[in-house]
This record gives C-alpha cells, sequence and structure tokens, in this order.
C-alpha cells in the first residue's frame, strides 16, 4: 500500500478497549449512540468515563441513526465527539445543522448518480454492506469489490472513501490493496461479543495492515 490507511474501531462500549484502541494506534474510536442497537453506550456511564480519558490523536466519532440535531449535538458536546457519523435516512442537507463534521454512509441499495452532498460539513462517505431489510452496522456483511468500486464511482472524485463491511484480519489487506480507501472501519470482526473488543483481534486486524504500534 503506498498510501497509509486509516483504521476506525466501531462499536466501542469499555474504556479498557478504548484505552488499548488507542495505544495501538487507531485513528478513529467508534461509539454507538443508537438506543436499539447491541452496541450502544451506556450513556449516564459512558459519560462520565470519556470525559476524563485521554484519547489522545485518536478522533471520536459518535454513530447515530434518525435522531434528531438538537439531541445529536448534545451528545457531541456530552461525549467530547469530534466526528458524527449518521447511519440512518439522515435528508440530504442535515449535515449541515450540526456542529462537527460528519460522515455519511452509502450502502448497495443506493442507485445511480453522484449521491454524496456536496455539503462542506461532510467529512467522509462510509460505504457499509446491508441484509435484506437494508439494515446495516456491525452485522458482518462483506461488500464484494464491485460492490466497493460502484458505489465510490457514485461519489465525488474528491471526497474520501470508508470501506466497512464484514472487515477481518483475513481480508482487510485484500480488500485495501484493491478498492485503496480513504479509511478502513471495523467492528464485529474484532469482537469476542457485541461490544467486547478481542485485544488480539484488534492487534492481528492493525498487523495486517502494517498499522500496529509498537
Amino acid at each position: 500500500m503506498s498510501e497509509r490507511v486509516r483504521v476506525k474501531f466501531c462499536g466501542l462500549t469499555r474504556p479498557e478497549d478504548v484505552q488499548a484502541a488507542v495505544r495501538m494506534g487507531v485513528d478513529y474510536l467508534g461509539f454507538v449512540c443508537v438506543p436499539d442497537s447491541r452496541r450502544c453506550l451506556d450513556l449516564p456511564r459512558a459519560s462520565e468515563w470519556l470525559q476524563g480519558l485521554d484519547t489522545g490523536e485518536a478522533q471520536r466519532v459518535g454513530v447515530f441513526q434518525d435522531q434528531a440535531a438538537t439531541h445529536i449535538n448534545h451528545l457531541v458536546r456530552r461525549l467530547r465527539l469530534d466526528l458524527v457519523q449518521l447511519h440512518g435516512h439522515e435528508p440530504r442537507d442535515f449535515a449541515r445543522t450540526l456542529d462537527v463534521p460528519v460522515i455519511v454512509v452509502r450502502r448497495p441499495s443506493a442507485r445511480g448518480g453522484a449521491i454524496l452532498p456536496l455539503e462542506p460539513n461532510v467529512f467522509a462517505a462510509l460505504l457499509d454492506a446491508e441484509n435484506e431489510a437494508q439494515q446495516s452496522g456491525g452485522l458482518g456483511l462483506r461488500l464484494e469489490v464491485s460492490e466497493i468500486r460502484r458505489l465510490a464511482a457514485s461519489l465525488p472524485p474528491s471526497a474520501r472513501v470508508i470501506l466497512s463491511g464484514g472487515l477481518n484480519a483475513d481480508n482487510v489487506r485484500e480488500l485495501v490493496d484493491a478498492c485503496r480507501p480513504f479509511a478502513v472501519d471495523v467492528s464485529s470482526g474484532v469482537e469476542s461479543a457485541p461490544g467486547i473488543k478481542d485485544p488480539s483481534r484488534m492487534r492481528a486486524f492493525l498487523q495486517a495492515l502494517g498499522r500496529l504500534r509498537t
């Protein structure tokens, strides 16, 4: 790989997993703030330990789905978030209402055209797999290379692309070499159970990309 691919560990729920990710050199820390998710933060407790936790240069990403902008902006301040990831069906101009830059999600069911709004507040587009019910995120479903390339081609040439969906230590290097994303996003691929990260799998994932901090 000629360029350094960034790495996001998503679905973090425990301070010890966050600290391990930071020590290993992860770029983005993903915290799910969707109430019905298996990886949703315990917000009262998480707001306390995140306030006092030094995450260094790793940026904090809050994941939301069809939630009000006022609620999202409140949690941006409460959890000290650097970025917001919109994982629902928010309106095209919704990013403008948020206080931090936004990652928008694009799935295989999206068809045709330049589908990423050219909003100043959009930081990147995350490409994710989905099931038959058009659900995505943390399901362990993998995008095929042809789907990745089709979705990436529907974005403006300057868009940062984040690759997600069924990534693990065994397949991430091959997909990165084939598709050259700005970053990769992994959740279930570094877990022992939903929301519980496995240090050995975290290390193996980063080693596969030559990104493990020693």
